[in-house]
């Protein structure tokens, strides 16, 4: 019964539900040529699920009982199918709402529409691998464990037609990678994702900052937070005990792009350093070290462009505004900042 629900399975496209039927069959271990042709469709269960390296030992293994010819060419051809990169570059972007992209070409909405499918993908950005168990526990906390592995594996067989669509039939995937007990986002020079980018370039930053180097500084936090498009991990909102992941991807932008406005200020660019501050003040309007950026800026920038956005309302005058003191946090009741002038430029002294 587990075998023939292992070959159904397989030809509607589930390689994981056939290679749990066939463990469950117990297949690979019957002798002679049953046990050889079984091993054989093992194999391809185990490439089409992206886990070559047990491919490779099961090959091994029925290469020491058969030696036909395709048996012994079948253990380098398990290496080979999962190391066959894909022909387009794969672009993940969840620093705003979830675009997944080939070579810069967007796949249309109706691609995304599944709901699990963005969260799972979400998830796996975040974590870079999961345990099957756990992906069960945060997309479906309420159902069983058989029901939870059947709705994971139909989600990872929609995720793989997402990401890999141009993957030919019966070719191992490239981006996906699971085995029995985890599920990964295979990191490679043909992924690009935005969030791994921010965070890169941070550390990048990081070092920079050490090394004295500010030019190089200012252009990593640039290109860090020039990705920004809005609300990360939106597809996340619903799932449980993931805020933290949430909000400290937030805040990662929040330091880059404060720290951004910091150094040009420093640099003499002004008006840079104000927009800067504006932009920030959309994730976090209460912060002080925002608003004395925000007043710092305004009060060199000769190009008009801060003393504008404040008159506008965007750096004060409503409900975020720090000049409203009824709608101030506690933390905003310190004394404001002053803009010191000297020969070193300029500076920002008084506020805690």
């Amino acid at each position: 019964v587990h075998s023939i629900a292992a070959v159904v399975a397989e030809m509607s496209g589930d390689p994981d539900r056939a290679l749990q039927e066939l463990r469950l069959a117990g297949l690979d271990r019957v002798p002679g040529a049953i046990g050889t042709a079984t091993r054989r469709f093992l194999i391809h269960c185990l490439l089409l699920t992206g886990q070559a390296d047990e491919a490779a030992e099961v090959a091994q293994r029925l290469l020491e009982t058969s030696n036909t010819t395709i048996v012994r060419y079948m253990p380098a051809f398990a290496r080979w199918m999962a190391g066959d990169p894909p022909p387009q570059r794969l672009e993940i972007s969840v620093l705003g709402p979830l675009r997944v992209a080939f070579d810069g070409i967007e796949v249309p909405a109706s691609a995304l529409r599944r709901v699990r499918v963005r969260a799972l993908l979400s998830l796996l950005v975040v974590h870079r691998t999961l345990s099957r168990d756990r992906a069960i526990d945060l997309l479906w906390p309420r159902l069983g464990a058989v029901d939870g592995a059947r709705n994971l594996r139909v989600t990872l067989m929609y995720l793989r037609q997402l990401i890999e669509p141009q993957r030919p039939v019966g070719q191992a995937p490239f981006h996906l990678r699971t085995d029995r007990a985890t599920v990964s986002l295979h990191s490679s020079a043909h992924l690009t994702v935005d969030l791994w980018e921010l965070q890169r370039l941070a550390r990048e930053a990081t070092v920079s900052r050490e090394q004295g180097d500010p030019d190089r500084t200012i252009e990593l936090l640039a290109a860090a937070t020039s990705m920004w498009r809005g609300e990360p991990l939106l597809d996340l909102e619903s799932t449980l005990d993931q805020e933290a992941e949430v909000e400290h991807t937030r805040l990662l932008y929040l330091d880059s792009r404060l720290e951004l406005g910091e150094r040009r200020l420093a640099r003499g660019r002004p008006a840079e350093a104000s927009i800067d501050a504006e932009r920030a003040l959309t994730l976090d309007p209460y912060s002080q070290r925002i608003h004395r950026l925000a007043i710092a800026a305004g009060s060199t920038d000769t190009t008009g462009h801060a003393r504008a956005s404040w008159s506008s309302g965007r750096w004060n005058g409503s409900a975020n505004s720090v000049s409203n003191p009824s709608r101030r946090p506690r933390s905003c009741s310190a004394r404001p900042a002053e803009v010191v002038r000297g020969r070193r430029g300029v500076r920002l002294v008084g506020a805690r």
